[in-house]
């Protein structure tokens, strides 16, 4: 869907579904209802939502007259002060307040051209984020989530399933863009998950990240991203590939991010895979491994082949929305069997220098990336690294940065025997 006014009308669609929702939950909901900050009630809930709307309005506004909106800090749910400041709004408020400020937001919406929702450039505060996207954000992701939530803490998952479908079926039949949809996707997989439907909720992960790699960031709301492994396959692909390019994006996108502390500008991304290129992850010089989830590519790895049986493990990434539930293991474990296959007795080490490491294990694990200068610390409990003439600790590839044939457990309960296959490395990236 491409068209102004159709984009308008699926906009507008989302978001009186969403206070449709509202407004029955209200209906519905006992007067003197109890909660607290680990169980809210159905008042602090909606008051929370009119917030983060009434929040989009005001920059709605801005845009409008050409001014510059207030920063909003972020809502600490966990916070008894938070829960009782929205608790203490009486019932007649909260309901009028969500209709009042429902009717702004479209009004805001239809104040504004076309080009100031679709082109970020000309706001700088947007910081690269699309103006219509905000606002299905704040209108109908953000308070239809929070309505699952509350139906799952109160002991109704069908509710709570039903109202993620209808939300996914109601963004298809409005012909809403693709991330607007993949929101819905996300939701749903939420609520199954939480429902304990882990089959269903790894579709409907997959699909939400086809249709919106950005959901990947909400992997730190933790309500999707636990329980048991996901079996991924991990097969082989070309870096230059269709799949292989966008998981690299995704790659460098999150380094980048790390690099600068906000959100990279499509240019930097770009700028930084041409500086760093991945094309010597082809054969015959090395491979370049992905893993799958249905139809979506969550993570990558590679392997660089180097002379004398030497093997250097690079482009260990997985998308922050799968970590967490052993997907880097079993990456690192595909690594290392291609690295057997080959003949290679050692693994060469590169690093970055913050602490990331890809998922499938707990701190304690060899999975870690370490500043040069640590070197020495870590292959000082390993037997017999050899030295190597880049300066990095080469190891044998049977050797383990634990005690040999101790068994390692990740963060997502499985176990699994870790080799030098789970120190990871990269080049001038991981």
């Amino acid at each position: 869907m491409t068209g102004a006014q159709e984009l308008r009308s699926a906009i507008i669609g989302l978001v009186g579904f969403a206070a449709a929702e509202e407004q029955m939950l209200l209906a519905a909901a006992p007067a003197d209802e109890a909660g607290d900050p680990r169980c809210w009630a159905a008042l602090p809930v909606i008051a929370h939502n009119t917030e983060s709307k009434r929040q989009q309005v005001l920059r709605l506004q801005a845009v409008r007259l050409g001014q510059v909106p207030p920063e909003f800090a972020e809502i600490d749910h966990a916070s008894a002060q938070t829960y009782r400041g929205y608790a203490a709004i009486p019932a007649h408020e909260v309901a009028e307040d969500s209709s009042r400020v429902t009717g702004e937001l479209v009004d805001g919406l239809n104040s504004v051209g076309d080009g100031d929702l679709r082109d970020p450039s000309r706001h700088q505060w947007l910081r690269g984020r699309e103006l219509w996207l905000q606002i299905i954000v704040r209108g109908f992701w953000h308070p239809t989530g929070h309505l699952g939530e509350y139906y799952l803490e109160h002991a109704q998952p069908g509710r709570a399933l039903a109202l993620a479908m209808h939300a996914v079926a109601t963004a298809s039949y409005l012909g809403a863009p693709d991330p607007a949809r993949g929101m819905a996707s996300y939701n749903l997989a939420c609520a199954q998950a939480r429902a304990n439907l882990p089959d269903q909720a790894v579709a409907a992960l997959g699909e939400a990240i086809r249709l919106n790699p950005d959901v990947r960031a909400r992997r730190r709301d933790n309500r999707l991203m636990t329980g048991s492994p996901l079996e991924a396959t991990v097969t082989a692909a070309l870096p230059g590939s269709p799949e292989g390019r966008a998981v690299l994006t995704a790659y460098f996108r999150d380094l980048v991010s790390r690099d600068h502390k906000r959100p990279p500008t499509p240019d930097e991304v770009d700028s930084a895979m041409r500086e760093d290129p991945s094309d010597d992850l082809c054969p015959p010089n090395g491979l370049f491994l992905v893993a799958r989830l249905g139809a979506a590519v969550i993570g990558c790895g590679g392997l660089l082949l180097l002379p004398a049986s030497l093997g250097e493990v690079r482009r260990v990434f997985v998308d922050p929305a799968a970590r967490g539930r052993g997907v880097g293991t079993q990456l690192l474990g595909a690594v290392e069997d291609e690295a057997r296959s080959r003949a290679l007795t050692r693994l060469r080490l590169d690093t970055r220098s913050d602490p990331w490491r890809p998922d499938g294990c707990t701190p304690g694990m060899a999975i870690t990336k370490w500043p040069r200068s640590t070197m020495a610390g870590l292959t000082s409990g390993l037997r017999n690294p050899s030295p190597d003439p880049g300066g990095l600790p080469v190891l044998p590839l049977h050797c383990c940065a634990q005690k040999p044939g101790k068994t390692c457990r990740s963060s997502s309960r499985s176990t699994r025997r870790v080799s030098t296959g789970g120190v990871c490395a990269g080049s001038r990236r991981p």
